[in-house]
């Protein structure tokens, strides 16, 4: 999967160094093998966007919600899609 920051523009925010939070409906789900929830700090490698593996541990329906964790004074922190 890819998860990529945009600023309030809309622009891919190639400089972020925010982090990116991830949480799900399985508590067995793992991002690159590490248990959620987890987290991936964004820098200058990233130029906004990562990509990951998602793994679900249980069968069924399952979600995963990514999530900025930016405290930003900003009206419009950066977005993920």
């Amino acid at each position: 999967m890819t998860v990529t920051a945009y600023d309030a523009e809309g622009n891919v925010a190639t400089g972020d160094d925010g982090t990116v939070l991830f949480t799900s409906s399985d508590s067995g789900a793992s991002v690159n093998r590490t248990t959620l929830p987890a987290g991936h700090v964004f820098d200058a490698g990233d130029a906004g966007t990562w990509r990951f593996v998602l793994s679900f541990e249980t069968t069924g329906n399952q979600s995963v919600t990514a999530t900025d964790a930016a405290t930003r004074p900003s009206p419009r922190p950066p977005a993920l899609r």
